[in-house]
């Protein structure tokens, strides 16, 4: 029971137990109290409203304290106990991680093949012959078909998202400025990186906030292939 106290202070989500008499301790240590519950809710809220910093019972509260208060929050929602029906874990950055300027070079690479070219193409019903006809790829400036833009498109913001908004994100506003400066092939290895165009709060929504990333992808000869603006 000690261990499982020092492991919810430590700020894990859950704790290994190696026979199942150690469970109902473990659940009890990471359940959630209803005063704990309201705490971290005047917590999110205050920070939230005073753009970083707030004020709590007499106490400043900044991020760190927002961070604690939203893993708390999240524990409450999955039922207070780890279990398989716990909530699944956020790796994407909340709004005050992602400051204007903030450079990301993304950890996961993909190397395109010519399967995910006809699924891509068959599946969004394009029937281009540059992506699907080898004979008449032949007699293009290629010589060989070119990987659907539209999944290369789809890759370059997929490899991003683990790293920027994977469980943070409320929705895709738009996109804009989308290029494609120099084909993809089958056989080509996809990188990218990110930039943090712009970063606000909402308006209209004072809780929420606004992100614009500059997306770019490169291939193995790290030349430049797609690039777009997301918000």
């Amino acid at each position: 029971r000690a261990e499982a106290a020092d492991a919810v202070a430590y700020g894990y989500d859950g704790k290994l137990a190696l026979h199942p008499a150690q469970l109902d301790p473990i659940h009890a240590a990471f359940s959630v109290s209803p005063a704990a519950v309201a705490k971290a809710e005047k917590i999110v809220k205050a920070v939230e409203a005073g753009g970083g910093v707030g004020e709590v019972d007499g106490q400043m509260v900044d991020r760190p304290h927002l961070v604690s208060a939203r893993r708390i929050l999240a524990r409450a929602a999955a039922g207070g106990a780890p279990s398989a029906v716990s909530a699944r874990p956020v790796r994407g950055k909340y709004l005050e991680d992602l400051t204007e300027g903030l450079v990301i070079e993304h950890a996961l690479t993909r190397t395109v093949t010519e399967t995910d070219n006809v699924l891509a193409t068959t599946l969004s019903l394009n029937p281009a012959a540059l992506h699907l006809d080898h004979a008449s790829a032949l007699d293009s400036e290629f010589k060989r078909p070119l990987m659907n833009s539209m999944f290369t498109l789809s890759l370059l913001v997929g490899i991003t998202v683990h790293e920027t908004t994977h469980g943070t994100t409320v929705a895709n506003l738009g996109f804009k400025d989308v290029a494609f400066p120099a084909p993809v092939f089958a056989g080509d290895t996809i990188s990218a990186r990110t930039t943090v165009a712009s970063s606000r709060r909402s308006k209209s929504r004072p809780s929420q906030g606004v992100v614009e990333f500059k997306h770019e992808a490169f291939n193995q000869r790290g030349a430049l292939v797609a690039a777009c603006t997301r918000s």
